[in-house]
């Protein structure tokens, strides 16, 4: 069965700069998001999937922002640190191949679940390797969730959760694959 793995980059980035102790290049310039996410985009390949996306949050104010005028209201600003670290990020992620899609004022959370639901059983096989509730939201039993242990699909004891509690933005609805 095809394997089809839905990539949060943007949860990828955050992760590994918080993981991470705080490393530099010879320039002086952060790098250790970058370190963690190749690291991890390299165990994605080594698992040989069939086709795989990377998907970043768009820059800038999104959906949920004009809909909820305290969405992330007690969130703080992205470091300086890993603001620096996300031009270079998309710049190894396209080096290495994956295509990468953003769409304007639409979160890559929301972004995911769209080819994850439509990802039919018998056809295809999805991950979303993610920690992000809205990855679990997209699940069906044909896709699995990956958080650092091997991928599991769901045990039928209660059905899957669904995307409709996440709005999508209307630009969402188009498949990113």
């Amino acid at each position: 069965m095809p394997r089809l793995v839905l990539i949060d980059g943007s949860s990828y980035l955050y992760r590994a700069f918080h993981a991470l102790p705080p490393l530099s290049n010879a320039d002086g310039e952060p790098t250790g998001a970058l370190f963690g996410v190749v690291n991890m985009l390299r165990a994605t390949l080594n698992e040989q999937p069939d086709c795989a996306a990377f998907v970043v949050d768009a820059p800038g104010p999104t959906f949920p922002n004009a809909m909820y005028t305290d969405y992330k209201a007690n969130r703080p600003p992205m470091p300086d640190e890993l603001r620096a670290q996300v031009q270079p990020m998309s710049e190894i992620v396209q080096a290495l191949g994956f295509p990468m899609s953003l769409i304007d004022a639409v979160e890559a959370r929301h972004l995911l679940a769209q080819p994850a639901m439509r990802a039919p059983a018998p056809r295809r096989q999805a991950t979303i390797p993610s920690r992000r509730t809205a990855s679990r939201r997209a699940r069906r039993p044909w896709t699995h969730r990956r958080c650092g242990a091997p991928s599991r699909t769901h045990s039928g004891s209660r059905p899957p959760h669904t995307a409709s509690a996440s709005p999508l933005h209307p630009r969402a609805e188009r498949s990113i694959i």
